[in-house]
């Protein structure tokens, strides 16, 4: 995944015997055929007049080789293979094809893509769990489910009907305080700057009161909850669902 801690490290890569790569190649994996990548390729490092040894040109074809995501619409890779050195990411925009030679990366275009993007945290909340997803840059972070021991509302036991559903509600009341207090040191400890909710009605109406007003203010959506299963099933819908303009 693509974030500060691996722009740093490849910031951090510098190389005075060895020369560092740095290549950029906008694709569409829907429609570039594999040979089309490939001639891309080629036609890149020959426009650029980047002289690559054998071993760097394998393995930046052999990165190409392999079967991009169709959400992401760029590629960059830095190599100093000498040194051991090789990082490869997708990115989710397009990029302008090009090569650079020097003793250090090329990372504006790369930067770019990174400052232009925001980081969307999308919270799915029932009256028993939670889930929630950081997405950036086209990628999905899971962090783990917070789930209580909530009462069915048929559950009753021997309280009376009003006792019972006092208690089931209080129950919901402290889940969903629960799971606001964990979102909010999640975003103390990782910062976003989006937040998205999926649940029903009555339950977005009681977590939305119990928001810190920082993630009030984040808040830029809300998805029905005729979509927590199939997120649960696949988080990748997501970026379907969210169709989030950065």
């Amino acid at each position: 995944m693509l974030d500060q801690k691996r722009i740093e490290r490849i910031k951090n890569f510098k190389s005075k015997d060895y020369p560092v790569i740095s290549f950029y190649l906008g694709v569409n994996p829907a429609k570039d055929s594999q040979e089309k990548i490939r001639l891309k390729v080629k036609d890149v490092i020959k426009k650029n007049k980047v002289v690559l040894s054998r071993d760097e040109k394998r393995a930046i074809m052999g990165f190409m080789k392999e079967e991009i995501p169709e959400e992401f619409d760029g590629v960059a890779i830095f190599s100093c293979l000498p040194l051991k050195f090789f990082e490869a990411v997708y990115l989710p925009l397009r990029v302008k094809d090009e090569a650079h030679i020097g003793h250090e990366a090329y990372l504006e275009p790369l930067e770019k893509a990174f400052n232009n993007f925001q980081r969307t945290v999308v919270i799915l909340v029932d009256r028993k769990k939670s889930h929630f997803y950081s997405v950036y840059l086209g990628e999905i972070e899971e962090e783990k489910e917070v789930s209580d021991p909530v009462h069915g509302w048929h559950d009753q036991g021997g309280l009376s009907q009003p006792r019972f559903q006092k208690h089931v509600k209080e129950q919901i009341d402290r889940h969903l305080q629960k799971v606001a207090d964990r979102l909010f040191n999640y975003f103390k400890a990782h910062k976003f700057d989006q937040l998205v909710i999926c649940a029903s009605k009555d339950i977005l109406l009681q977590f939305e009161k119990k928001l810190h007003p920082y993630l009030r203010k984040r808040l830029i959506k809300k998805i029905p909850k005729d979509f927590l299963d199939d997120i649960r099933k696949d988080p990748r819908n997501l970026l379907g669902y969210l169709n989030i303009e950065y």
